[in-house]
């Protein structure tokens, strides 16, 4: 569920998958940079432990020495470690996360890619 229309500011409710500790997501668009293919989120609310989680996005072309065109997506984050857990538990749900949204994204830009979307 999306509260706004994309811009700066824009709220969405994630509701994560049976098998993670916590079953929603509250996320705030903090910046959207579409020349340097970037945004950035940050998480405010939701029925889980991530505190402080900060999340940016950036995608960058590579051409190869065939002149073939490849899209690298790169996702990286803070978080805080809450009291009453650890690193190491903080670190394993939010690379979860992580790697769900990247597997994400390549389900939509495959169907993009067989439904003959060409991106600018």
């Amino acid at each position: 569920m999306v509260s706004g229309s994309g811009e700066i500011g824009s709220v969405r409710q994630v509701f994560f998958g049976s098998g993670l500790p916590g079953k929603t997501s509250v996320e705030r668009l903090e910046k959207l940079d579409e020349e340097k293919h970037m945004i950035v989120y940050r998480v405010i609310g939701g029925d889980h432990k991530l505190v402080n989680f900060h999340v940016t996005t950036s995608l960058y072309e590579v051409v190869n020495v065939n002149e073939n065109k490849k899209t690298f997506v790169v996702e990286s984050y803070t978080v805080d470690i809450p009291e009453d857990s650890n690193e190491e538990d903080t670190c394993y749900f939010a690379n979860t996360i992580i790697e769900l949204n990247l597997k994400n994204l390549a389900i939509v830009v495959e169907r993009m890619v067989d439904n003959g979307v060409k991106s600018s």
